[in-house]
């Protein structure tokens, strides 16, 4: 009971600064909320401990139809960044006009046709992806005189690549690609990395590469979001051309089957977090930083182009994927994101909490996770767990459970928010209650910081 009268007093001694949250919602508390007072776990324990994880059957029945008007939200969105403007052969002579020296864009090739079917073999080296391609086939083959009877192209082929495979808007991609000239003349060509969604792609010339010759061109880009417009999923080329008398031959297209992931940058200027990093950081609970958990990331929040839209796909896919199950883990406990994945996309909100900010951070979108009671007079308390993502300018309500940007979602009827706390920096050796270290699953009270912030309270009620 203490406990209670000390938060309700914390709470009307923030009035002033919640009414002046109501009174202009566009700035959507953009204060620094974390720094409010940490409770401990014996209070959180008080608050929470007695109620019942487990939202509703009609929770997810009311929420359908905040799930459809999603979908048609998210439908009309890809349509429009489907359509895609070619660029004007003047804007490309300006584009190339400032590019490095050798370098040029390549935009609207309608080829896509593979000219070798070689095995790939491929490695993940931290920020890096590592391509070889066997070259045991090509070795027969010298030159090609398939183009003409008297034109004789030399066979240059890809052999390998070693590429960012997380391509930051507004930053420079590195990327090295070797090619061998099996031919029995000197080739001059160029390669070209190239991106088949956003129909736009890099080329670097080279000159009189021997025969028997193999050499590493560095091929570095701009991500220039006005040529590659969304985030999310990137299916590559990677191509060899040979250029004989001022005409152009296509000789190697090895097949890239990894996808490259394009993110938001988060540098000042850009798609900054409000906190300094803390709803970008890695934690025990995130591990966005994988390869393997960003690729899954965009494909949840694949093709979209702001932040707004990114945050609304992925919570949709989110709660598409996971499957609400109170029996996949004792309710005190949560899973990691990786400890998700590997059983079955199953939990209850902590889980799909995890996973739906954890996709976000993952392609640049800063997010935070809200810890709270939901409340009804004559019914038992419902603690609940949901995130925020940044925009960019506000904090926009995101649950993967089936809604978004509706704070007022909780609060219909008799139902109100409270004691809303932002749950942060989790680290899996703050207890052992919730067993070994690193093994995915942390106490969803011990192993967190939790901040009280009456000021949300304020915004979902």
């Amino acid at each position: 009971m203490k406990l209670k009268i000390l938060l309700v007093l914390l709470l009307i001694n923030m009035i002033g600064l919640g009414a002046a949250v109501e009174e202009d919602e566009d700035q959507n508390y953009n204060i620094d909320l974390y720094s409010g007072k940490v409770s401990t776990p014996e209070e959180l324990i008080a608050i929470f401990g007695n109620s019942t994880p487990i939202l509703p059957d009609d929770w997810f029945e009311k929420c359908e139809e905040e799930r459809e008007k999603l979908r048609i939200e998210i439908e009309k969105d890809e349509k429009e960044n489907l359509i895609k403007k070619p660029l004007t052969p003047e804007k490309i002579a300006q584009i190339n006009a400032n590019a490095p020296e050798g370098m040029f864009l390549i935009s609207g090739i309608e080829d896509v046709s593979v000219k070798s079917n070689s095995p790939e073999n491929v490695t993940i080296k931290d920020d890096k992806i590592v391509m070889v391609w066997s070259t045991s086939k090509n070795k027969a083959i010298s030159d090609s005189s398939e183009y003409s009877i008297k034109t004789v192209v030399p066979n240059v082929v890809v052999t390998g690549a070693t590429c960012d495979w997380r391509w930051i808007q507004n930053e420079s991609a590195a990327n090295q690609i070797t090619i061998k000239n099996y031919g029995t003349v000197a080739a001059n060509g160029f390669v070209m990395l190239y991106s088949y969604e956003d129909s736009n792609g890099w080329a670097r010339n080279y000159v009189n590469l021997l025969p028997g010759e193999e050499v590493t061109i560095s091929l570095p880009f701009y991500v220039d979001p006005d040529l590659f417009t969304t985030v999310g999923s990137k299916s590559i080329t990677i191509r060899n051309y040979v250029v004989v008398n001022s005409s152009v031959y296509l000789t190697s297209a090895p097949t890239v089957s990894a996808p490259f992931v394009e993110v938001y940058n988060n540098n000042v200027g850009y798609l900054e977090d409000p906190d300094n990093g803390r709803n970008l950081q890695l934690t025990d609970f995130h591990h966005h930083n994988e390869y393997e958990i960003s690729v899954l990331a965009a494909q949840a929040g694949d093709n979209t182009s702001t932040p707004y839209t990114t945050g609304r796909k992925i919570v949709l896919y989110v709660d598409g994927v996971m499957e609400y199950n109170i029996s996949a883990l004792d309710p005190t406990l949560t899973g990691s994101d990786d400890w998700i994945i590997e059983n079955g996309y199953e939990g209850i909100c902590d889980e799909f909490s995890v996973l739906n900010s954890d996709f976000a951070r993952a392609l640049g979108v800063p997010a935070r996770t809200i810890a709270c009671n939901l409340v009804e007079p004559g019914e038992p308390t419902i603690s609940h767990q949901f995130n925020e993502i940044w925009d960019g300018s506000r904090w926009v309500h995101s649950d993967a459970t089936g809604a978004y940007d509706n704070p007022h979602v909780y609060n219909n009827d008799n139902k109100a928010v409270d004691y809303t706390h932002l749950a942060y920096d989790s680290d899996d050796s703050r207890s052992s209650v919730d067993g070994p270290d690193g093994d995915g699953i942390l106490h969803g009270v011990f192993d967190s910081i939790f901040t009280y912030t009456p000021e949300l309270e304020l915004i979902y009620n």
